[in-house]
């Protein structure tokens, strides 16, 4: 005689629908996963669902700034670094690329949009806010080394360049996953080091 399913605890079950839903996630964007999707993937009922999130914007919102704090701090720990502008750079564009091809979550978080909820479509802007602003710390990190504001709308107007430049460049890589990330960071550093030596100097 088949042994009575177990129960599972509440904890466990919001464990199911995150991961459903972070599976889900990397794989399509924001307005192409449903609640019924979510669910149906952690194999529980919508009820079950709405137990723990009242919504689909609720439930991406749990683990948003997961994703993006992990980036932020690996981008920070490059910063904070020894060694050369060089070294430096070539580090935070390795760190970058390797983060987003670790963890391709963090893709479908800065590409975050939604034509049907302004509240994640202002979502997605603030993290590619905020991502463009741990980039432009570390590339203007030996103008300012703790990531202070700089003084020069030279300097200010490279660092938005460049960070434009490999967030776009992100972009299109998540179209065309077959170029490795160390390939995609050591093409990015030699088209951009120019622009990173003028903000240092």
């Amino acid at each position: 005689m088949a042994e009575p399913k177990r129960r599972l605890k509440g904890e466990q079950r919001r464990e199911l629908i995150v991961d459903a839903a972070r599976a889900l996630f990397t794989e399509r964007a924001y307005d192409e996963v449903s609640i019924g999707d979510i669910a149906s993937r952690a194999g529980v009922s919508r009820t079950v669902m709405y137990d723990h999130f009242p919504s689909k914007q609720a439930l991406v919102q749990s683990f948003l700034m997961e994703e993006m704090s992990a980036l932020l701090a690996a981008l920070t720990d490059q910063v904070l670094s020894e060694g050369s502008t060089r070294d430096r750079f070539i580090a935070v564009l390795r760190t970058y690329f390797a983060f987003l091809s670790e963890r391709p979550l963090a893709f479908r978080m800065l590409a975050l949009d939604s034509r049907t909820d302004a509240d994640i479509a202002k979502a997605g802007r603030d993290l590619r806010d905020l991502s463009d602003q741990a980039l432009g710390a570390a590339l203007a990190a030996d103008a300012e080394r703790a990531g202070i504001n700089v003084d020069s709308s030279h300097r200010t107007i490279s660092v938005v360049m460049l960070t434009s430049a490999i967030r776009g460049l992100s972009e299109w890589w998540f179209e065309n996953p077959e170029i490795s990330s160390s390939e995609l960071a050591d093409a990015a550093f030699e088209l951009l080091w120019g622009g990173v030596r003028s903000i240092a100097e």
